[in-house]
């Protein structure tokens, strides 16, 4: 019987020829061996075991259609979803909103977003690192980059205060777009910045957007054979971008990114979910498609697709290795 396919195709311009690509491809190239990347991965012991498909990159990991990015997670229209109870139950909830964040809230400077969050200097770049070389190749550029703060498990991903279930207090209206007093809201300010809000859209709204940017989801999507569904959306700052097709269970995905000047650098792998995190420009346009070729259960059909952009903070990494584009 065959296999479930989606294929994704992601058109944009690459802010220069040594723009650096990683994809779930490029790390089961790698042959579950480590050699050649710098600074070296050696610890923990038997870190290479780390690449089997049943650890943290595979289906039964994280990234997975049974993870908390999947239908059974914390986001959706299900009335197993917490977006949906928090919908139900609190509805309009800014006011409350405001007061977390002046008691100390996930927008605070002693929330996630902040500087002693895990996307601050010392997190980052010294704590991080200094817990073993696994979890340095969780930053950007990494082996393990999809499953980092920079990703959509992290603190600027769907999961996190800037998403459906997060603390800035905006109610989302039927297509998924946060409004306060009627007004949409695509931006909120924490922690003394600025952040692009996660929203979860409907496919058929998400489909229509011509100005959507780097940080949104797209749930309770479905492909029909000899079809394919296209998003559009473009990058306000040079950073990364990390993107993730959620699928249906016993599905794969295969993603492809093309860029006119250098052709198509393809995620078609097996063992692992297939995700992109690439360096894009400022002003980068990006569209990705999605087509559906094979199942192995009948009807399946549905997926979600997560994007997640790092923002102008993040744009450099002192990784490199074979597993890099």
């Amino acid at each position: 019987m065959k296999k479930l396919i989606f294929v994704l195709a992601v058109f944009f311009t690459l802010p220069t020829a040594h723009a650096i690509v990683v994809t779930a491809s490029s790390v089961e190239g790698l042959n579950y061996r480590l050699e050649g990347i710098q600074p070296p991965v050696e610890t923990p012991t038997g870190v290479e075991l780390m690449l089997n498909s049943f650890y943290c990159l595979g289906d039964k990991g994280p990234l997975g259609s049974l993870g908390p990015l999947g239908m059974f997670g914390p986001i959706g229209s299900n009335a197993w979803n917490v977006s949906e109870v928090m919908k139900l139950m609190v509805g309009d909830w800014s006011k409350y909103s405001k007061y977390l964040t002046l008691k100390g809230g996930p927008l605070s400077e002693k929330g996630p977003l902040g500087d002693k969050g895990p996307l601050g200097d010392k997190a980052y770049y010294q704590d991080l690192p200094a817990i073993n070389d696994f979890a340095k190749q969780l930053q950007a550029g990494g082996v393990w980059s999809a499953l980092g703060p920079l990703g959509p498990l992290g603190p600027l991903g769907p999961l996190g205060p800037l998403g459906p279930v997060g603390g800035h207090g905006y109610e989302a209206d039927d297509n998924g777009v946060y409004r306060e007093g009627g007004e949409e809201r695509r931006t909120v300010k924490a922690a003394g910045k600025t952040f692009e809000l996660v929203e979860a859209y409907p496919e058929s709204y998400a489909k229509k957007m011509r100005d959507n940017d780097t940080s949104f989801m797209v749930v309770n999507a479905e492909v029909d054979f000899d079809q394919v569904d296209s998003y559009e959306f473009s990058s306000a700052s040079r950073q990364w971008v990390t993107i993730v097709v959620v699928p249906e269970q016993g599905q794969t995905m295969h993603l492809a990114l093309k860029d006119g000047s250098r052709g198509i650098i393809k995620s078609e792998s097996h063992p692992y979910i297939n995700w992109i995190s690439a360096q894009v420009a400022k002003g980068a346009k990006l569209r990705v498609d999605v087509k559906l070729q094979g199942s192995v259960i009948m009807g399946a059909k549905g997926y979600r697709l997560v994007v997640t952009g790092s923002g102008s903070r993040f744009y450099d990494t002192d990784i490199r290795g074979p597993h890099q584009k």
